[in-house]
């Protein structure tokens, strides 16, 4: 058993390859090596980050609550693209069949490809999109403010 200090630490963990990935309420998103403890490299957003990090391809995407999803390259930290909403994003991103999926507090469900970050399409709901979606079998799931849980394909 061993234990290092991961302070401030906000999110839900992520670990790949050996890697442990978090966000923090000081703006950052974290990569640690779990074998040296030491941090592989951090990423500055403009806010803070309530979303687990999600990894897929080479790539961990995220949201911040400066109103934006994020990509960066798992290995060096390096941003490559960031999608700019109306409301913060606050639920994890799904990532599937080369499509991220994310809510915002905007009201929109988005998708947009996930090594470009460029829009596929949007849905429209009456009330903020707290928490990511779930895919099965093609259809996207997700719930928002205004009482409703969603069925997308």
């Amino acid at each position: 058993r061993s234990s290092f200090d991961l302070r401030p630490i906000n999110t839900p963990l992520t670990v790949t390859d050996g890697v442990i990935y978090f966000g923090s309420w000081n703006m950052n998103l974290y990569a640690v090596d779990l074998q040296t403890r030491q941090t592989k490299w951090k990423f500055k957003v403009g806010n803070l980050i309530d979303t687990q990090p999600v990894t897929a391809d080479g790539l961990v995407y995220f949201g911040s609550r400066d109103q934006s999803a994020y990509a960066v390259n798992d290995q060096t930290g390096q941003q490559a693209w960031q999608f700019k909403t109306q409301g913060e994003v606050r639920g994890a991103l799904a990532v599937a069949n080369g499509i991220a999926y994310f809510g915002s507090y905007d009201g929109n469900l988005y998708a947009v490809d996930a090594k470009s970050g460029q829009e596929i399409w949007k849905f429209e709901t009456d009330g903020a999109i707290p928490v990511g979606p779930a895919i099965d079998n093609g259809g996207i799931y997700f719930p928002s403010a205004d009482g409703i849980l969603r069925a997308v394909k």
